[in-house]
């Protein structure tokens, strides 16, 4: 490969690493707090002091959601490195 596709595949690489984790835990927490959001779906309807619990399920799909996130970046980061590395150290052969 030339050197200019080994580094747009690390610059995939690295934009993956850094949207993809933050983009995961965002959508847990939305889906986690969404239903306290529409009011048709609140347990504490009509009331003022509206109290979100949140339940040992959906904690521990957060805390799924977070080393989810966390696997995946460091997977893309090292892959990332790796491509550098690679497009570094690249001799191209003699044609």
């Amino acid at each position: 490969m030339h050197r200019k596709l080994v580094f747009a595949l690390a610059a995939v690489f690295l934009i993956i690493a850094l949207t993809v984790p933050p983009v995961l835990v965002i959508l847990q927490t939305n889906n986690t707090i969404f239903k306290y959001i529409i009011p048709s779906v609140t347990p504490v309807q009509g009331h003022t002091n509206i109290t979100i619990v949140i339940t040992p399920q959906e904690r521990s799909s957060y805390n799924m959601a977070i080393i989810s996130a966390a696997i995946i970046g460091v997977v893309f980061i090292v892959l990332f490195a790796v491509t550098i590395y690679i497009g570094i150290n690249h001799i191209h052969p003699k044609h």
